[in-house]
């Protein structure tokens, strides 16, 4: 997931950008906001499951050697 974080946040805020409604008279930089919100929150979910498959890992490495003493 933190692989595609920045693949999906470019996709998101380039249609954002292309469904904007240009008759409101702005720039379309929320589009970039969005996307760049959306990004980094795939980033986050990725960079947790890391974190949590990892610290799964060490509590089953330490449990598997105690209960064989």
């Amino acid at each position: 997931m933190s692989i595609l974080a920045p693949i999906l946040g470019f996709s998101s805020g380039a249609l954002f950008y292309r469904f904007y409604d240009w008759s409101l008279g702005g720039s379309g930089e929320g589009a970039a906001y969005g996307g760049a919100t959306i990004g980094l929150g795939v980033l986050l979910n990725g960079f947790l499951l890391i974190m949590v498959g990892f610290a799964l890992w060490v509590w089953r490495a330490f449990t598997s050697k105690n209960k064989g003493a």
